[in-house]
Formats: C-alpha cells, sequence, structure tokens
C-alpha cells in the first residue's frame, strides 16, 4: 500500500509539472501564431494601403475607371496571390480583375458601409471547393477627402496559413522535447532526492514497528528529508528510552501485584487458621478445666464411677475436637505453604494438577465464603504435569477473583466450572462462569494492559494481563475468551504437559 502512494506522490508531481509545461506551452504557441498572423495581416493591409494610394492618386488625375483596370490586371499579373481586385463606385463596379462584374450595381450591404469606411478592413472568408485560405480585405477610395467608393482585395492566404501552422508545429515539436527531457530529469531527481529517502523513512518505520534493532537514518537527500530523518531518528531513541521505562514499570506493577495477591492470601488464611485454632485453644482449656474438677473429686475421695464415666466422655469428645480442629488447620497451613512457596519462586516441578488447584481454592476460601458462588473442579485424578505450579496458583486465582469482581452482582448466586483434560501431550484448562459475560469490545481487548472496565472500583486492569504473560510466558502455552453479554464467559487454556 505505502508503494502505490509512493507511485501516486511521484506520478502526481509529474502530471502537474506535465500539466504546468503543457499550458505554458498552450501560451506560447497561442502568442506566436497570434503574432504571426497579425504580422501577415498587417503586412496585407500595408500593401492594400499602398495600392489603394496608388489608384487615388491615378484616379484623381484621370477619374478614367480604365486606368484602375489597368493597375488591377498588373497587380493580379505580378502576385499570383491576388485573386481578385474591384472598385466599387457608389453606385456600379467601375472595374474589377472579374471582367463580369463590371457595370453591375454596387451590392447594397457595400453601400450601406461606404459612408463608415475610414481605413482598411480585413476579414477572413471560409474555405471555397478550391480549399484555399482565404482574406477579403476592403479599403475606402477618396477623392478630395470625399469616400466615392471601395477597393475591395481578395487574396489567397494559403502560404502564409501553411507558414503559420509549420511555425506552431515546430515550436509544439520543440516544447515537447523538451517537456519530455525535464520530465526525464524531475523524475531521476524527484526518486533520487524524495522517493528513495522517504523509502528508507519507511523501511526504518516498519523495522522499529517488528521490533528489530534499530540503526540511525542517514540520508543524502534535501535539507528538509535530512530534517525530517534527523528527527525520526531523536523520536526513535526516545521511545526507546521510554519503552524501557515503561517495561520497567510494568514490571515494578506485576510484581506489586502479586505481592498484593500473596498478602491478602496471607491476610486470608491467617483468618481461616484462627478458627481451627480457636477452637482447639477453646476445647483444650475445657479439657484442662474438666482435669481439675476430676483431680479434686479423686484427691478427697468423692470421685464415684459415674463420675470418672463423664470425665472420659468428655475427654474422648474434647480430644477428637481437637485434633479435628488441629487437622483443619494443618491442612490449611500446608496449603498455603506450598502455594505461597510455590508463587515467591519460580520453580518446575511435577505434581497432580487437579490436586494443585484444589489447594489453590482452599486459599481462596476467605474470599469465597463472603459469596453464595460454587467452584466445582472436574476431571481426571491422575493428570500430572511438570510446569511452574506457582504460576497455575496465580493464573487459577485472577481468573476467580475477575469472575467475582466482574462477572456478578453482590447478590447472585454463580456457578464456576474448572475443567482439567488431557489431550496428547496438552494439558487443557476450561475456565468458566455463568456471569455476566462481556461484549466483543471488551473480549478484544481482556488481556491488553491497564484495560479495565471497573476502574472506579479500583481496578487496576493487570490481572488478566498478567494470566496472559503467566500462559504465554511462564507455562509456553495459548489462552484464549469467549464470552457474550448474558450468557457467561470461559477461557481456554492450553499449555504442555512437561514444560521444557
Amino acid at each position: 500500500m505505502l508503494r502505490n502512494l509512493k507511485l501516486k506522490l511521484q506520478t502526481r508531481i509529474l502530471l502537474s509539472v506535465s500539466l504546468v509545461t503543457i499550458l505554458m506551452m498552450g501560451a506560447v504557441v497561442w502568442f506566436d501564431s497570434y503574432s504571426l498572423q497579425k504580422s501577415v495581416e498587417e503586412t496585407y493591409m500595408s500593401q492594400l494601403d499602398g495600392m489603394t494610394t496608388a489608384i487615388n492618386g491615378r484616379y484623381e488625375e484621370s477619374h478614367n475607371p480604365k486606368d484602375v483596370q489597368q493597375i488591377f490586371d498588373y497587380i493580379q499579373f505580378k502576385n499570383p496571390k491576388v485573386l481578385q481586385l474591384t472598385l466599387y463606385g457608389k453606385d456600379e463596379i467601375t472595374a474589377s480583375t472579374d471582367r463580369t462584374k463590371i457595370k453591375k450595381p454596387t451590392p447594397m450591404h457595400i453601400q450601406s458601409t461606404l459612408a463608415s469606411l475610414k481605413k482598411t478592413r480585413l476579414t477572413h472568408l471560409p474555405a471555397d471547393n478550391d480549399g484555399l485560405n482565404k482574406d477579403l480585405l476592403m479599403s475606402p477610395l477618396k477623392e478630395d477627402g470625399m469616400t466615392m467608393g471601395a477597393i475591395e482585395l481578395v487574396l489567397d492566404t494559403s502560404e502564409s496559413a501553411a507558414l503559420v501552422q509549420n511555425r506552431i508545429r515546430i515550436i509544439i515539436l520543440m516544447s515537447s522535447s523538451i517537456t519530455i527531457l525535464l520530465l526525464v530529469v524531475l523524475y531521476f531527481i524527484i526518486r533520487g532526492r524524495l522517493i528513495r529517502p522517504l523509502m528508507k523513512l519507511r523501511n526504518a518505520a516498519l523495522s522499529v514497528k517488528q521490533g528489530a534493532a534499530y540503526k540511525d537514518i542517514s540520508l543524502n537527500a534535501s535539507q528538509e528529508i535530512n530534517i525530517v530523518a534527523s528527527a525520526f531518528n531523536e523520536m526513535v531513541h526516545d521511545l526507546e528510552s521510554r519503552y524501557l521505562e515503561l517495561q520497567l514499570a510494568m514490571k515494578q506493577l506485576v510484581e506489586s501485584e502479586k505481592m498484593v495477591a500473596l498478602g491478602n492470601l496471607v491476610a486470608g488464611v491467617s483468618h481461616e487458621i484462627n478458627t481451627p485454632i480457636g477452637i482447639g485453644v477453646t476445647a483444650a482449656s475445657f479439657m484442662e478445666e474438666k482435669s481439675k474438677q476430676f483431680q479434686t473429686l479423686y484427691r478427697e475421695n468423692r470421685m464415684k464411677k459415674s463420675d470418672l464415666e463423664e470425665y472420659l466422655n468428655t475427654v474422648r469428645e474434647t480430644t477428637g475436637m481437637i485434633q479435628a480442629n488441629l487437622h483443619r488447620a494443618s491442612e490449611l497451613i500446608r496449603s498455603f505453604k506450598q502455594v505461597a512457596v510455590d508463587r515467591s519462586v519460580d520453580t518446575k516441578r511435577r505434581f497432580n494438577m487437579k490436586e494443585y488447584i484444589k489447594d489453590v481454592l482452599i486459599s481462596l476460601q476467605p474470599n469465597l465464603k463472603k459469596t453464595k458462588h460454587h467452584v466445582t473442579v472436574r476431571g481426571n485424578e491422575g493428570i500430572e504435569v511438570l510446569s511452574d505450579p506457582g504460576a497455575i496458583s496465580q493464573m487459577i486465582t485472577n481468573l476467580i477473583m475477575n469472575s467475582l469482581i466482574h462477572a456478578y452482582g453482590p447478590d447472585d448466586e454463580g456457578h464456576i466450572s474448572i475443567d482439567v483434560i488431557q489431550d496428547d501431550q496438552e494439558l487443557i484448562i476450561q475456565y468458566s462462569d455463568d456471569g455476566k459475560g462481556m461484549p466483543e469490545e471488551v473480549v478484544e481487548q481482556i488481556f491488553h494492559p491497564f484495560f479495565t472496565t471497573n476502574r472506579g472500583g479500583g481496578g487496576t486492569g493487570l490481572g488478566m494481563h498478567i494470566v496472559y504473560n503467566l500462559v504465554t510466558q511462564s507455562l509456553g502455552g495459548t489462552i484464549r475468551c469467549e464470552s457474550k453479554v448474558g450468557t457467561g464467559t470461559t477461557f481456554y487454556i492450553q499449555i504442555p504437559l512437561n514444560e521444557g
């Protein structure tokens, strides 16, 4: 497309120059032909004025039309271009090289113009069947200052017309040659000084777009193009430095987001552990109190069989309660420890995917317990992967939190399903919720950094971007999103079973 734009620019310049040159050439041709035509007409009129002066002199001397006739015949004999000479009197034609006209009445249109005929007039006659170009000149015949008649001269101007045409052809030929030469020179100048430098700028811009290493542009072009190239070099260097700064800032934001998530995990798990630990402490205190009471009865020799049986039942129930709650606390600590260590250290190990996702969900119970939503994990129990568990934990956490924040309202009761499927050497994780769904324009931008539909609610726009980076970079897989408004959202995640 850019190449077409280049051709258009070059063509437009050449066409503009051609148009201006043609217009100038046309003006020159018109002016030269007009000047030549006027010069020829002035020559004819000058000749007729000379004839008229001579005829006037002879006619005033003799007043004999035969003398005028002799002059007409002589002029026609000496000048083949003279087709016809006629002397119109006020009433009749007194002399003419066309003998058939003599003594005939002067045409009415001639009579009507005699009074107003003060100087020689020239009229271009239309071509007859003979194909000759003709001009008609009419000059007044005066006697004692009074117009007595008119002399009409019909000339063959074919030669002069051919001269003008040849002159026009020569000018057009020379102008065309100069125009073609100018366009050829201009073509190479434009190509060398404008188009090639612009193409270098375009290629440099494409290399920057593709992320290739940038090399400063050095152009041997016009001053204006060199200034643009220098500004482009400075802009690219500035963009590179700003891009590095942006990458650093984004990395810091991502790490900050991860630490915030880890902090929330610690706070949530700590709150969850407090319940079984508190129950265990309360049960132990209760059993201690009962032991003291039983010891007092024993020392005072007031212990009965029923007291012993009651104490044994209390010990059994209390120890069972303590054991159950300590086991619950142990499971929470184990899950938290595994998830926390995995998130803080980027290491690959082999683990059971379904069981690990359940451990992650245990660590998310503080958030899930505040809602009415249900999370279901489905899949083969025996699927194991060699991958980065920390990336899996962060990915599941971000997907769950994204659904809790964006997919459901405060009082909604939703269902979230996580399906783990093995497909040959790939693992497919299908994450689905039945929430609000998203329009197409949101789906297209969901993985973009800093894109969020909940900016006012504290959204940073990094959660799903982190998921995308974890899947594509840390896990070496792919992720895509499908969603429609009102039908929920599904993420399809494909990762290798044995990464690396």
